[in-house]
């Protein structure tokens, strides 16, 4: 009975070990606005072409679950950066992304307009040197189906709302953030004289010329968005 007890233990502490941990991908909710302000480039891009399957690692040994795909990919407009400031780019613009969804990675399909939000980075493939874009699923890519283009410049427009606010700065957004959660750790009445001194000084700075250069700067921007809207789903 003692042995048996004791094979019974060795059997699975065997199986223990040699079970490979399941993996998923788990991303952190944040807003469309996060992933634009800290990735490097934004754009409508349309897929023209999907390579074969290849590993990062091409000496990994047992069973590959992460392949990697080269996507050829054709600008319909930049929204954040510009691709074609990267030299190290290949004839067409190259965004490469892992394909196993469990391990954050994620599939674009050939001939599909998607809104991506990317950074660049080292090329995944070891025989290649030079920079690519990449992405991952919890980067808020979406597909734009561009079959009705008014709808779906609506998409692109509602995803993107707050590039149209008069305000809107990347910094602007981070001190919101940090302000956000200071109020939260504070008691209620201290919360109420910290938002009147708050107010206080955001009147006094609606009064500064360089406040009111920002309103300026920011509406030229809003102003250019919808241009680049209109004119990425007229190509």
């Amino acid at each position: 009975m003692i042995r048996l007890m004791i094979v019974a233990l060795a059997v699975a502490l065997a199986l223990l070990i040699t079970t490979p941990c399941a993996e998923g991908c788990s991303c952190t909710q944040r807003e469309p606005v996060d992933f634009y302000c800290n990735m490097d480039y934004v754009a409508l891009v349309q897929v023209r072409n999907v390579s074969e399957p290849f590993y990062e690692d091409i000496m990994e040994q047992g069973p590959r679950q992460n392949p990697v795909y080269d996507y050829k990919v054709d600008v319909l407009q930049d929204i954040k950066g510009t691709i074609y400031s990267n030299p190290l780019l290949t004839w067409k613009p190259l965004l490469q992304a892992r394909s196993n969804s469990g391990l954050c990675g994620v599939t674009f399909l050939p001939d599909k307009v998607y809104l991506i939000m990317a950074d660049f980075a080292d090329n995944m493939k070891p025989w290649e040197d030079g920079l690519v874009l990449t992405s991952w699923s919890c980067a808020f890519n979406r597909y734009i189906d561009i079959s009705n283009l008014q709808v779906a410049s609506a998409e692109v427009q509602s995803i993107l709302s707050f590039l149209l606010s008069r305000n809107f700065t990347c910094e602007n957004v981070a001190e919101k953030r940090t302000l956000a959660k200071f109020f939260a750790q504070r008691s209620h009445s201290t919360l109420e004289k910290d938002l009147g001194d708050l107010s206080a000084l955001q009147e006094k700075a609606r009064n500064t010329q360089t406040d009111l250069q920002r309103n300026v700067d920011a509406q030229a921007g809003t102003d250019r968005l919808r241009k680049l809207l209109k004119a990425a789903f007229q190509k």
